[in-house]
């Protein structure tokens, strides 16, 4: 789900021109993912096995009793119970992997979150740690791109103590790559005593690498600024 999130306010202080067109959105994450692990739709499926689960017991309760010759244990005739079992096994199966499990993409998601909320609320060394030490900002509009001491001067000067800054976060959406690099892209509408109180409009793309400890942002790239 984070260190150029909570640098991508700061830098739309600087009026970076803007290029006029919303970016492309990032790729969905896989259906597996979506189904099994991240809701909505993992509730859901959870929720549709608990009830075929339920239904297919039920049924096997009522069932009529066993013929002459037909024993009361046999496979066939206990089938829909078995059914029942291991759909409602599989119901809370997804049940605990939508409380227990939190794929890559959802850590980079909660990760841009907290950076954007740490820059607005000026937490310098939250935003220090987030950025790793090879970090690096990009704008359409230099050439060379700021490293990491730029970038945190830069936060320092529009959000350090005394900052009158408000910052709020939409259209996130992010993309895992594997289990140690991934995105985010977002947009950032800030006021600040900077600006006059007048909102800048910014949309921000983050490149995510994991060490051993946490997600940190390896890249900060402006994409739009209005």
């Amino acid at each position: 789900m984070g260190a150029f999130t909570c640098a991508a306010p700061a830098l739309a202080q600087l009026n970076f021109p803007g290029r006029g067109t919303p970016p492309a959105p990032l790729p969905s994450p896989p259906l597996l993912d979506r189904l099994l692990f991240e809701g909505p739709w993992g509730w859901v499926l959870a929720a549709a096995l608990l009830v075929a689960g339920v239904v297919a017991i039920a049924r096997s309760a009522n069932a009529a009793p066993p013929r002459r010759g037909e024993s009361a244990s046999s496979l066939p005739r206990n089938l829909p119970r078995i059914a029942g079992v291991a759909l409602l096994l599989g119901a809370i199966a997804v049940f605990a992997a939508q409380f227990l499990v939190q794929t890559p993409r959802e850590q980079i998601h909660d990760a841009t979150r907290k950076l954007v909320d740490d820059v607005a609320a000026g937490r310098i060394d939250a935003i220090d740690a987030a950025l790793s030490d090879d970090a690096v900002a990009i704008s359409f509009h230099t050439q060379d791109p700021l490293e990491k001491a730029e970038v945190m001067s830069a936060v320092r000067t529009y959000f350090g103590p005394g900052a009158n800054v408000r910052a709020s976060l939409d259209s996130l959406t992010s993309h895992a790559t594997n289990e140690r690099f991934g995105r985010a892209q977002f947009r950032v509408v800030a006021r600040s005593d900077w600006t006059n109180q007048i909102p800048v409009n910014s949309w921000w793309q983050v490149q995510w690498r994991r060490d051993a400890e946490a997600w940190r942002v390896t890249e900060i790239r402006s994409l739009e600024t209005q």
